[in-house]
């Protein structure tokens, strides 16, 4: 016996595979599953195979969307408090302009965040993260804060690519226009706290 499974390894996965075959039922029988799953529970059609599995897909899409609404909720909550506490650091801004904010939700758990900011005196820093909300914590599955002048050269980076083992705390660590020194990882509001003070010590 051949033996085949299909994974789904995440509800919005499965929802999108349930709601295809719901679709081809739909166009067979040109009716509405909502309206067929509601004459099915009320004994007004027969039991034929079609039938009886257009019935169970429907009854699982709808705890499926259900959960995915649920959970999502629960995530936007987390995903909206920090995504705020970023803008509100940004909310003073002064002396500069944001090329990009870009808050990217990849699924219930995974999110990218790019940020670019190009102040008046062409100094520009980019911000990308990619974040992920585990059991309803926060945590940052890589991370990478560039400030550079208007010559383009670093005034500092920040990020945790392995490339510097013999740091204390690789992979996280820092880097300076001649040097790379150990750095645990800041929060990207404290980075641009930095970046803030550098520039009005330039001012």
């Amino acid at each position: 016996m051949q033996k085949t499974g299909i994974v789904c390894y995440s509800r919005l996965d499965a929802m999108i595979a349930v709601a295809k075959r719901l679709s081809i039922y739909e166009k067979n029988y040109n009716m509405t599953s909502e309206t067929f799953y509601h004459k099915y529970k009320a004994g007004k059609t027969d039991d034929k195979l079609d039938f009886v599995e257009w019935a169970n897909d429907y009854d699982h899409y709808m705890v499926l969307k259900s959960e995915t609404k649920k959970n999502c909720i629960k995530l936007h909550k987390l995903l909206t408090r920090y995504f705020k506490e970023i803008e509100d650091s940004l909310r003073g801004i002064r002396s500069a302009h944001i090329e990009k904010y870009e808050e990217e939700i990849l699924t219930e758990i995974r999110a990218n965040l790019r940020i670019r900011i190009r102040f008046l005196s062409e100094y520009l820093f980019d911000a990308n993260e990619a974040v992920i909300a585990d059991n309803m914590q926060f945590s940052h599955l890589g991370y990478r804060y560039h400030f550079q002048g208007s010559d383009n050269r670093l005034v500092f980076r920040y990020d945790d690519t392995p490339h510097f083992p013999d740091i204390d705390s690789f992979p996280h660590h820092k880097h300076l226009p001649s040097d790379v020194i150990g750095s645990e990882k800041p929060s990207l509001v404290s980075v641009i706290r930095e970046l803030f003070d550098f520039i009005d010590g330039k001012m």
